[in-house]
C-alpha cells in the first residue's frame, strides 16, 4: 500500500494555529477605558499582522498538501494503472477521491485499485488483450494534477 507513507508525510505537515482575537477587540466601545482606547490601535495592528502571518502559513501548508496529493495521484497511477494515459489516470483518481477521501488516503487507494482493475477488465473485454503500459510513460515524470483534492 502506498497510502501509509503519504499519511506519515502528512503528519509532518501540521496545520498552522489560527490566531485568537485579543479580548480588547471583542469589547463594546462603551466598555473601553481611556487606557484601552490608547492601546487599541497597537493591539489591532498586532492582530492584523498575526492574521497575515497565519494566512501566509496556511497558504504554504495548502500548497504543500496539494503537491503531496499530486505525488500520491502519480504514485497510484504508476503502481496500479501504468497503462493509463494522464486523462484516464486523472478520471480514475477523481472517482476514487470522490468515493473515498472522507475516510482517508488508504480508502482512496483502495477505491483506485478497484476502479483501475475494473477499467483494465473493460479494456481487455473490449480489445481482447490486457492493456499495456503507456508508451514513453516515465513513472518519475511530472505528476498529473490532483485537481479533485482540497
Amino acid at each position: 500500500m502506498l497510502a501509509p507513507d503519504f499519511v506519515r508525510k502528512r503528519a509532518l505537515l501540521p496545520y498552522p494555529d489560527r490566531v485568537a482575537q485579543p479580548a480588547l477587540l471583542g469589547r463594546m466601545a462603551a466598555d473601553l477605558s481611556d487606557e484601552d482606547l490608547t492601546r487599541l490601535p497597537a493591539v489591532r495592528a498586532e492582530y492584523q499582522q498575526a492574521l497575515a502571518r497565519y494566512e501566509t502559513e496556511r497558504q504554504q501548508h495548502d500548497a504543500a498538501w496539494q503537491e503531496m496529493l499530486t505525488r500520491f495521484c502519480a504514485a497510484l497511477i504508476g503502481a496500479y494503472a501504468p497503462w493509463a494515459n494522464e486523462e484516464v489516470g486523472n478520471v480514475l483518481y477523481g472517482a476514487a477521491w470522490e468515493r473515498g477521501h472522507s475516510s482517508g488516503l488508504q480508502e482512496v487507494e483502495l477505491e483506485f485499485t478497484g476502479l483501475a482493475s475494473l477499467a483494465s477488465s473493460l479494456i481487455q473485454a473490449h480489445t481482447g488483450e490486457a492493456p499495456k503500459r503507456t508508451p514513453g510513460k516515465d513513472e518519475n515524470a511530472a505528476a498529473p494534477a490532483a485537481e479533485h483534492a482540497t
